[in-house]
């Protein structure tokens, strides 16, 4: 019974049947819920979970209480005899999907690999190994060019001219493929092997694969501190916890600074879309808000090809597969929460506008997919808008993305103050509303997404490098610039107790009650911002001058797998979180060494699978879309360009630099 309790406190409300009246009642166990409350604001909190346990079936006429928890407590204690299974305190989650069906999905993956190595093996025997040097050259150059065409669509969404793109050649070096051999993509050897290509070709800004490494590397810092304590909790949250936890000190705003890391994905985002745009955006001879309009559907087409594969699979495993894994008492429930939004909006995941749902982010299907349906919207709009118009008038799109961001910015402004937002992470129902109406919303990820797309069409414009004035200082101040939003919480944001979902700070004494509100409402509204113009300046610098060694460490080579790795890292390693939270069977005790042992482990772990997804699904599914659209384009160009002559005789009129 004093088990099943703990269940309490981190929404595994089922009751188990050893909890009689008598044992309830007894002093053991008051004394019990008084150990676990510690962290709790009153003692009314604790005698209100010990009634709740004594008559779960008056919670339904609780006036006040959420109604999904008062049926989840009522359903648990009405069934508690089927739901408990071997020492799992809620019985374990059943999923809708069997093993037998996950390891044929494993074993047609992995005869799918071995199909395609065969293919690779059995062509470099029958070549004999006759290598001609201009054959090795050519295949070289094309291996480099399709790797760098993977590169960009990683970040723009394949926008590319297929009429122009390189040719399909991702072969061992000297053994040519037999035209439509398509187990050629789902060669793993060959795969891995252009996944870790650290050859850096001509125009990669190679400093951003750094930025985006030590920017992914943020993220998971933070959610490996912050998803055991919301999920499982610790077992020492005072040393954790404000007033007088770490969390309310610089390691606390490194922490609660991740969020500015996924800022900087959007800034990425928007400069590398204007980067390709001269490459990967076909002239037509329309005008160019025509233009857009007509390549919408087909561009919003390419981009969900690009991103569905790793997204798909991911999803599929969290929702049949992740749940065999996780087999922890007492948080098999949890599983019951975390699954229901996605059995119930599924389709709004698939469709890209989840973030419009109602409910907190965290309240739908796997949640840190909001960035996925954010992105996709800024690349729609303004992305691509500005792209086009940044093809026919640089001037223009330029005034037209400050006028987009100005825009995003006093939109921002005017609801954080009527709203009486806050990103402060534990200033209850003030954050809580900020997380349902601005959190995950393209309109306010517009200013990071935005800030990029003017750094690069400004670096677009140079015909050459030009030599910033006091560039030392000009980056000293970029960094202070950062540092500022990110550090400035330390003076009196998180010295008081969290708030609980329904309090708000200086209402009732908790959160960030030290700060003036005004300073919250200022905060909140100029602090994306902030570190928008602040990350876009120190990428202008590092553009510029390359003689320094912040420069020199975020582009270096060794960063560029890594940086192809970060979508499918990201992705997976909520995941691995999860399944780890949710195999305990006890609370951990935070210390920066198990913060640091667990961010290893999430590291290797994720790393390691988004390696196998990369070699066996997204990179496959790369080469056969491009196969297939690079035959289409060639049969299409071949029609077009034969001309009937007078007596019915049909000649090419391209030349073969044309095809």
């Amino acid at each position: 019974c004093l088990a099943g309790t703990r269940g309490l406190f981190f929404a595994s409300y089922c009751v188990p049947s050893v909890c009689t009246e008598d044992v309830v009642t007894s002093k053991e166990y008051q004394e019990w819920l008084h150990i676990l409350g510690d962290d709790l604001p009153d003692e009314e909190s604790i005698s209100h979970s010990a009634f709740l346990l004594q008559d779960p079936q008056n919670v339904m006429q609780q006036e006040g209480l959420h109604l999904t928890l008062a049926a989840s407590i009522y359903d648990c204690n009405n069934n508690i005899n089927d739901l408990l299974r071997s020492d799992s305190i809620c019985g374990v989650y059943e999923p809708t999907m069997s093993i037998a069906s996950w390891l044929y999905v494993c074993v047609l993956s992995l005869l799918a690999g071995l199909a395609g190595w065969v293919y690779i093996k059995k062509n470099h025997r029958n070549s004999n190994m006759d290598v001609v040097p201009s054959s090795t050259t050519s295949n070289t150059s094309s291996d480099i060019a399709d790797e760098e065409e993977w590169d960009e669509e990683h970040e723009t969404g394949n926008l590319i001219d297929k009429h122009n793109s390189p040719s399909f050649k991702h072969t061992p070096r000297g053994v040519e493929l037999e035209e439509g051999s398509w187990l050629s993509a789902f060669d793993v050897q060959t795969n891995f092997s252009k996944l870790f290509n650290t050859d850096v070709h001509e125009g990669r800004q190679t400093v951003l694969d750094g930025i985006r490494v030590f920017s992914i590397w943020w993220i998971m810092l933070g959610h490996t501190v912050a998803i055991p304590s919301s999920l499982v909790g610790y077992s020492n949250p005072t040393d954790f916890l404000p007033p007088n936890g770490d969390i309310s000190g610089w390691f606390g705003q490194l922490v609660f600074g991740s969020r500015f890391a996924v800022d900087s994905f959007f800034f990425l985002s928007g400069f590398l879309l204007v980067a390709s745009s001269k490459k990967l955006i076909r002239q037509q001879n329309r005008p160019w808000f025509l233009q857009y309009l007509y390549s919408w559907p087909k561009v919003l087409m390419w981009r969900l090809i690009r991103l569905f594969p790793l997204y798909l699979v991911t999803l599929f495993f969290w929702m049949f597969l992740a749940p065999f894994f996780s087999l922890g008492a007492p948080f098999t429930q949890q599983w019951r929460f975390l699954m229901e939004p996605c059995y119930k909006n599924w389709m709004y995941s698939i469709l890209m506008v989840q973030n419009f749902l109602g409910g907190p982010t965290c309240g739908k299907c796997f949640c840190h997919s909001w960035y996925l349906d954010a992105d996709v919207q800024l690349f729609l709009f303004p992305g691509l808008f500005l792209s086009y118009l940044y093809l026919r008038s640089p001037k223009w799109a330029i005034r037209a993305a400050w006028g987009v961001c100005s825009a995003s910015l006093c939109l921002v402004v005017y609801l954080s103050y009527v709203r009486k937002w806050s990103v402060l992470s534990l200033d209850g129902a003030a954050v809580e509303r900020f997380d349902i109406e601005g959190y995950s919303k393209p309109f306010v990820r517009a200013q990071p997404y935005v800030v990029g797309m003017i750094v690069s069409m400004y670096h677009q414009q140079e015909t050459q490098p030009t030599q910033i004035r006091h560039h030392r200082w000009v980056l000293l101040l970029s960094i202070l610039s950062m540092g500022f939003v990110l550090f400035i919480t330390t003076t009196g944001a998180y010295m008081a107790r969290p708030c609980n979902n329904y309090e708000w700070p200086h209402k009732d004494n908790c959160g960030s009650i030290k700060w003036n509100p005004f300073y919250t409402f200022a905060y909140t509204a100029f602090c994306r911002i902030i570190w928008s113009l602040g990350l876009g300046l120190f990428v202008w610098v590092l553009l510029h001058h390359q003689d320094n060694a912040i420069h020199r460490i975020l582009s270096h080579r060794y960063w560029i797998p890594l940086s192809r790795l970060t979508f499918g890292i990201y992705l997976i390693h909520f995941m691995v979180l999860y399944i780890w939270q949710l195999n305990l069977r006890h609370q951990i005790h935070f210390s920066y060494m198990n913060v640091v042992w667990t961010f290893i482990m999430t590291w290797v772990w994720s790393f390691a699978m988004a390696v196998v997804v990369a070699c066996t699904v997204e990179l496959p599914v790369h080469h056969l879309v491009k196969r297939l659209t690079e035959k289409r384009s060639t049969s299409g160009t071949s029609q077009k360009n034969g001309e009937t002559d007078k007596y019915g005789a049909t000649t090419a009129t391209t030349t073969t630099t044309e095809k």
